[in-house]
């Protein structure tokens, strides 16, 4: 939605070979929760490509992502933001994150654009290492609560301690909301030390 600044036009040229959309439409994509078809059109001279869009709750409730199949492009927004994740936000949702990931790592993708990595080549691989990341923690997370420990003790002992983002942003990113996102549980603030 709207046109590209020219330092970003001549770095996604230099980094696509120049194939690169001018504008992305934001009209015309088909409904949430499926992957369909899309909008093609011409914008000036240039030829709008088809997206499609792919409802992917998780990061956010309304978090949406856009494919270009034809040339295997996948723009994630925040939901991807590299292969392994330690901090989340307190109100970010682990299970339907990880299945949005699922979803997409179906998809044949060559190049993801992520909203905080740039351009990432080899997409598929990328998203299915995350999702196995994921689901990993996922189940040590478990594991350990069966054990007894607590979700500060797993958190500490899955990802480690809390660094520098936790104190900047007064614990709205925190390795401890993974992991009480993973648990279910109720709010963070709520737990004992």
């Amino acid at each position: 939605s709207g046109n590209l600044r020219p330092r970003a036009r001549h770095s996604l040229d230099r980094r696509t070979g120049g194939n690169a959309p001018e504008t992305l439409p934001a009209r015309g994509l088909e409904a949430p929760r499926r992957l369909g078809s899309g909008a093609r059109g011409r914008h000036r001279s240039h030829r709008i490509p088809l997206l499609r869009r792919a409802f992917t709750p998780g990061h956010s409730f309304d978090q949406i992502c856009l494919y270009e199949p034809d040339k295997k492009w996948l723009f994630t927004g925040d939901l991807f933001c590299g292969r392994k994740i330690k901090y989340f936000r307190r109100d970010e949702d682990y299970t339907l994150l990880l299945a949005a990931l699922s979803g997409l790592a179906e998809l044949e993708v060559d190049t993801i654009f992520c909203s905080l990595l740039g351009v990432v080549s080899d997409g598929t691989r990328a998203l299915r290492d995350k999702v196995a990341f994921m689901t990993c923690l996922r189940e040590e997370a478990l594991s350990l609560r069966e054990k007894g420990l607590s979700p500060r003790a797993i958190a500490r002992r899955l990802l480690g301690r809390e660094g520098a983002m936790f104190y900047i942003t007064g614990g709205h990113y925190a390795k401890l909301n993974a992991v009480h996102s993973i648990l279910g549980g109720g709010p963070v603030d709520a737990w004992p030390g």
